[in-house]
């Protein structure tokens, strides 16, 4: 899931970055504005798209960590059993 945000989000940031670029380049005006408009039109997706893709490193590292915890309580348990 994780993979297919990174490449939706870094297609869309090399589209982006492509119009700027072309925006850059053009002499026309009206050409150079309406490249410049598409360019920003996709800005709101690419922060949504990084929006979840923090959230999800958050969600990962915390289940890990809890993990974790669970695991070292168990092996806590177990040694406690094996003393008693």
């Amino acid at each position: 899931m994780d993979d297919l945000l990174d490449k939706h989000m870094n297609g869309l940031l090399d589209q982006r970055k492509y119009l700027y670029s072309r925006s850059y380049k053009e002499k026309d005006l009206i050409a150079k504005a309406k490249l410049f408009k598409e360019a920003k039109a996709l800005t709101p997706d690419i922060k949504v798209l990084r929006s979840q893709i923090k959230s999800l490193d958050y969600i990962r590292k915390r289940s890990s960590k809890y993990r974790e915890y669970n695991k070292q309580l168990e092996q806590k348990r177990n040694l406690d059993k094996q003393r008693a």
